[in-house]
């Protein structure tokens, strides 16, 4: 909002966000964040994380567990905001604070090794997540009324709840295309936008690139009458998400 300069990066998609190749953060003060790798959407390889006032952070190296097929990561090298190294070469004690945020626990091998605890103040909750050689193995969270949630995945997208082979399945059975549209030839693609609730549900559903000819609408009618959505979870909790669904026509 104040007009700095936040990301800078290439999508391989023009409709919607897909990072590939190095994106680089920045801090509202113009001081470099963070540079990130992406191969389709996807974070791999090595990520350098700078504090505020420009210190060096950390080292990190992002890849793909072959147990979980998901990605993972490994902390090779942190600094904490003193400048005082707590972890060499993927041992130590990792420990990071902010005005919200707070996470403290060991590092055997660059990977996440015993029990983790956590917290995070906007969202009135903490936490506790047990690790072995870097996979989660138990998280447990506790929110502003005691309510306790169980979870074996940090983070889980929202999304059909099927999955997306039989949500085109039912775009593919279910979408009728108007005699207009077949009238004039018209192909292309609708991009539609909208929430997925923290309890499944959706909500501002929008065209934001339509093709007219009762396309449109008709596009919106059937995510609509779509009713089998997850939300996504972060430490067991739902979450609001925003998700863009394009349907091509041809």
């Amino acid at each position: 909002k104040s007009g700095m300069l936040k990301m800078v990066g290439t999508s391989k998609n023009k409709d919607r966000l897909q990072k590939e190749g190095q994106f680089v953060y920045y801090y509202e003060n113009d001081k470099k964040q963070s540079t990130v790798n992406y191969i389709d959407d996807l974070q791999t390889g090595k990520q350098y994380n700078w504090y505020q006032n420009g210190q060096i952070e950390s080292e990190t190296e992002f890849f793909i567990d072959t147990y979980e097929n998901s990605p993972n990561h490994k902390i090779i090298q942190f600094w904490d905001a003193n400048g005082n190294q707590k972890i060499i070469d993927g041992n130590g004690e990792y420990e990071t604070k902010t005005d919200d945020y707070y996470e403290m626990g060991k590092i055997e091998n660059g990977l996440k090794q015993g029990i983790w605890q956590g917290s995070i103040k906007s969202l009135n909750l903490s936490y506790q997540e047990t690790y072995d050689k870097g996979k989660l193995t138990q998280g447990i969270t506790t929110d502003a009324q005691n309510i306790k949630y169980e979870y074996t995945s940090s983070s889980s997208k929202g999304g059909p709840k099927k999955g997306l082979k039989h949500f085109y399945q039912y775009l593919g059975s279910n979408f009728k295309i108007s005699n207009d549209a077949k009238a004039n030839n018209i192909v292309g693609t609708i991009v539609l936008s909208f929430n997925i609730e923290a309890n499944g549900s959706v909500s501002d559903l929008k065209v934001t690139k339509g093709l007219g000819y009762g396309l449109d609408e008709e596009a919106i009618r059937i995510i609509k009458n779509y009713k089998d959505w997850i939300p996504a979870k972060s430490r067991g909790i739902g979450h609001k998400i925003q998700y863009i669904v394009p349907i091509t026509i041809q």
